[in-house]
């Protein structure tokens, strides 16, 4: 049995002199840890007997002697521990304890307040006396006295951060910087790509700034601002990390393998590389946020830009989990400690409530931005184009055209368009009306700030959409639901993109997003070129008397514009303009009295000179107020579909009667084909790579070519719209040759100088494209005796394409024999004659003669015609009779009076030559049969003036 302390009895230390209790007593183990005191006092506090008060029961060992005992036990080991776990008891719970010294020598303290026993090997009491150890009052304060130096830098250290990047740090072989720098790599490569990918503008007509949308609904609004809150509290962890730990030490412990400044360099690598990753992920995380339109796609987003940033942390739990078989390189990094003074955690808390708050405020300002600015519509495109085409739905193409933003002005939360032709055109807006949620196009009222609401008379509506970017609407229908071949497109220019005013044909205006066009080009984006100042039609058009000619319409020395096109323009003799003007489809031609809202206005008589007030008044209102799908008129001739910037190339019919919506009426029984001699240009000055109005036109009856006058000169001294000049050959006068030079500056008194061609003599049009004889020579043979004829050269345009009256002015054809009724052979010849005065038609009996177009014997002239008239063209048609009366020189008939009940073609090799063409009628033992021959001649000539 052992011996007890007396219950109740107090500790004390005996050499205090204020009887003050023992202050704490340490419990130490072999398994937990040894309290720190100094042996060497407590042995000679032994040996004075200042320990007598504690009582021993009889029989035992004297107490003293084996508290001296285990006392030199802990001398003996103090030298050995390091690490001390200090456990404090206060004295006053000691007073209640009872101690027990067993039959193995062990102490056994109980305490009988709290139930419980403490058992070890060791136990001291520290007797607190006059130490360099802290204490600790009774109401839990600390005396700050100078302690163990080794103790407070162990309370100072804290472990480093738990990522690959410090996984990174403590590696020592290759095999061990594998993976580290695996998962950075990896990180850095997806932010990267997400990067690229958000930068991309190839799916999206309207660029804005970070590809932030035109607009979001509120309940995007609300997730950018939560996301921003999240991103700060979660995705910041390793930007945060990362600049705390800038300049940080690295306690070394035990591995002394790598030198100071090594180990500081490789950590300040491998929290760099934590930085930037911290960096990326915040910035990526934003612009997503930023970008994103709706709220689902916003968090898909976010959570697969935070697991990213996840990746580091996610590769060091596996790697403590041994998943990868580095648990070992996990330990290191969790043995690890950074050494700072005191007051580190304090500036840690600072640091990042500073870093927190600087980013949240930094995201919530631009997100501020970005939200007034969708607002305000600066992201929304400012101009776009409607293109509606014919379908079931023809008036539907007057809707196309240019449509303008409404500053200011919002509709159902986004923007609204208005077109900008003329008052009471079209209006697009959104309606979101149930079952609706559409963009449509209805028609305004009066002007920009009075319109039908879009849910109302529609024309045309989008596909169901919550879009508030009209370039992303994907279809446009008619209010049928039919579709309407119907596009959107922004006309909003990038000042970086040299290809948004068509390749360097106009300049981007950053303010304005608009192209400013060079002189020889307009549109929307500079895509058309010219216009031309003067359009000529080989033949005019019926019932107006004004002539060929249509002069470019303008005011303030610029053109005057309708649906984005130019207009042109004629006065005839009776002073009532003829005007051609482009309808958002078609081409119309119109005289002037056949506007009737201009008509109700009588204080316009339509004059014209560009310094009369009232002839500007007309063209002001035809670009300003004149609208073709609200206002009234008549067309006389109505162009076929075209988008094209101006009346070339399109073909014109008279327009009998409207149609109505569904069909455009009754048209002219003949069309008339529109040649066009398309003006182009070129931007070399060398004069290689011009393009040019067309230099041969095909040839037919009835015909309104507009072609352009304006020609091309080495130092493009004409203003707009360039074509070539033609010479003889039909080849281009290329105005870099020398010996050449057809262009010439001419004055107009509309335009001023402009260049037109100065073409030879005969020759004619604007680009002296129109030689002076054009047609077909078609020639029927008769020699089967039951009507049927071979025909030969029928639509060969090239017959008389070399008698030019000058360099040629004979041209014969090949000969034909007859057989008279005495069995005589009998051959006719017929020549054409071009000189400066007239064309003949010569018939000769010499088939060998070299001279066929003159007077003389076997030699007569059938036919001839003055060229010396004021018309804009000779018109010849018709026919020449031979037969095999010996006498007879032949005759001129009528087309009509062709006597060929069918006919058969000759090839075309066989026709020029006389040999071949003589087996075609003639039997098999070469024989002629030919009974009759009519030569039809289907020609125009150019009179000389």
């Amino acid at each position: 049995m052992g011996n007890k302390v007396k219950p109740g009895e107090d500790v004390k230390d005996p050499g205090r002199e204020d009887g003050r209790e023992t202050e704490s007593v340490v419990a130490l183990s072999a398994a937990a840890s040894v309290a720190s005191v100094d042996s060497a006092d407590v042995l000679m506090e032994m040996e004075q007997g200042k320990s007598e008060n504690l009582d021993n029961d009889e029989g035992s060992p004297p107490i003293k002697i084996l508290i001296l005992q285990r006392m030199k036990a802990m001398h003996d080991l103090e030298e050995e521990i390091k690490a001390m776990l200090h456990t404090k008891v206060p004295a006053k719970n000691m007073g209640a304890a009872t101690g027990t010294i067993e039959d193995n020598g062990e102490i056994a303290i109980e305490n009988p307040e709290q139930g419980t026993s403490l058992e070890s090997p060791l136990i001291a009491a520290n007797i607190t006396t006059n130490t360099n150890d802290s204490t600790e009052n009774n109401d839990g304060t600390q005396n700050k006295e100078q302690g163990d130096p080794g103790n407070k830098e162990d309370d100072a250290r804290e472990k480093i951060p738990p990522d690959a990047f410090s996984m990174l740090f403590v590696a020592k072989t290759y095999p061990e910087y594998v993976a580290p720098f695996a998962v950075f790599g990896l990180q850095i490569l997806i932010l990267v790509l997400i990067s690229i990918d958000l930068r991309e503008t190839y799916d999206r007509e309207v660029i804005t700034f970070m590809n932030i949308p035109v607009g979001v609904p509120l309940s995007v609004t609300v997730s950018q601002v939560i996301a921003c809150i999240v991103s700060v509290t979660f995705s910041a962890d390793d930007l945060a990390t990362a600049v705390l730990h800038v300049g940080k030490r690295i306690d070394p412990g035990n591995d002394s393998s790598v030198n100071e400044r090594a180990r500081r360099i490789k950590w300040e690598v491998s929290n760099l590389m934590r930085m930037v990753e911290g960096i990326l992920v915040i910035g990526v995380s934003f612009i997503l946020i930023i970008q994103s339109s709706t709220a689902i796609n916003l968090w898909l987003n976010f959570a697969g830009v935070t697991f990213v940033g996840q990746l580091d942390n996610i590769l060091f739990d596996l790697s403590e989990m041994n998943f990868l078989r580095n648990k070992e390189l996990a330990k290191r990094v969790s043995d690890c400690r950074t050494v700072h003074d005191n007051c580190w955690q304090t500036f840690k808390r600072i640091v990042r409530i500073i870093l927190s708050v600087v980013i949240t405020v930094a995201m919530f300002g631009v997100l501020s931005i970005i939200l007034y600015k969708q607002i305000d519509l600066q992201f929304a495109c400012k101009s776009i184009t409607i293109t509606v085409e014919e379908t079931t739905f023809l008036n539907a193409r007057q809707l196309s055209g240019t449509y303008t933003i409404l500053e200011k002005r919002r509709f159902n939360g986004r923007a609204v368009y208005v077109q900008k032709q003329g008052i009471g055109g079209g209006l697009l807006a959104y309606c979101d009306a149930e079952k609706i949620n559409r963009w449509t196009v209805v028609s305004s009222i009066d002007d920009r700030t009075n319109f039908y609401d879009p849910c109302d008379n529609i024309n045309v509506q989008s596909e169901r959409t919550r879009t508030y970017d009209v370039t992303e609407i994907r279809t446009l229908t008619l209010w049928t639901g039919a579709a309407s071949n119907a596009e959107i497109k922004c006309n909003d220019c990038n000042p970086t993109q040299s290809n948004d005013c068509s390749w360097h044909h106009g300049d981007c205006n950053a303010i304005t997003k608009s192209c400013e066009c060079y002189e020889d080009y307009f549109g929307q984006r500079c895509q058309f070129q010219g216009p031309c100042t003067e359009m000529v039609m080989q033949n005019a058009f019926h019932g107006f008397g004004g002539g060929k000619s249509f002069d470019l319409a303008s005011f303030d020395r610029r053109p005057v514009m309708v649906n984005d096109r130019p207009v042109y323009f004629q006065k005839p003799s009776d002073g009532n303009l003829v005007l051609i003007l482009f309808d958002g489809g078609r081409w119309l031609v119109i005289p002037k009295d056949e506007f009737w809202e201009w008509k109700e206005g009588s204080s316009h008589d339509g004059a014209i000179a560009e310094n009369d007030e009232e002839g500007k008044s007309f063209f002001e209102y035809l670009e300003n107020d004149f609208n073709s799908n609200q206002f009234s008129y008549a067309a006389h001739y109505v162009s076929e579909y075209s988008s094209h910037g101006s009346p070339m190339g399109v073909s014109f019919r008279a327009w009998l009667t409207d149609g109505g919506e569904s069909y455009i009426g009754r048209l002219g029984d003949e069309e008339f084909d529109l040649l066009c001699a398309d003006c182009k240009t070129s931007n070399h000055t060398s004069g290689i790579g011009f393009v040019h109005c067309n230099d041969r036109n095909r040839l037919g009856d009835e015909e309104f070519d507009l072609l352009c006058a304006d020609c091309k000169t080495s130092n493009h001294t004409s203003g707009i719209g360039f074509v070539h000049c033609n010479d003889r050959n039909g080849t281009i006068d290329w105005p870099d040759w020398p010996d050449l030079g057809m262009c010439i500056p001419t004055q107009s008194i509309l335009h001023g100088e402009v260049n037109r061609c100065n073409c030879t003599t005969g020759f004619d049009g604007p680009d002296c494209n129109i030689r002076p004889v054009e047609g077909t020579v078609t020639i029927h043979l008769d020699h089967h005796t039951t009507g049927v004829c071979s025909v030969c050269g029928e639509g060969d345009l090239f017959a008389t394409y070399d008698l030019d009256g000058d360099s040629l002015t004979c041209l014969s054809f090949v000969p034909l024999q007859f057989v008279d009724f005495e069995g005589t052979l009998v051959k006719r010849r017929v020549s054409l004659n071009l000189n400066m005065t007239h064309f003949s038609v010569f018939v000769s009996s010499n088939a060998d003669a070299s001279d066929e177009c003159e007077v003389k014997d076997g030699t007569k002239e059938i036919y001839s015609i003055t060229r010396i008239v004021a018309d804009s063209d000779i018109k010849i048609n018709i026919a020449i009779h031979l037969n095999r009366t010996k006498s007879f020189f032949g005759e001129i008939v009528d087309s009509e009076n062709i006597g060929c009940s069918a006919v058969t073609d000759i090839e075309e090799s066989r026709c020029s030559n006389f040999t071949d063409l003589k087996e075609v009628y003639s039997t098999t033992s070469g024989v002629s049969s030919l009974d009759h021959a009519w030569m039809l001649l289907n020609l125009k000539i150019t009179p000389m003036k």
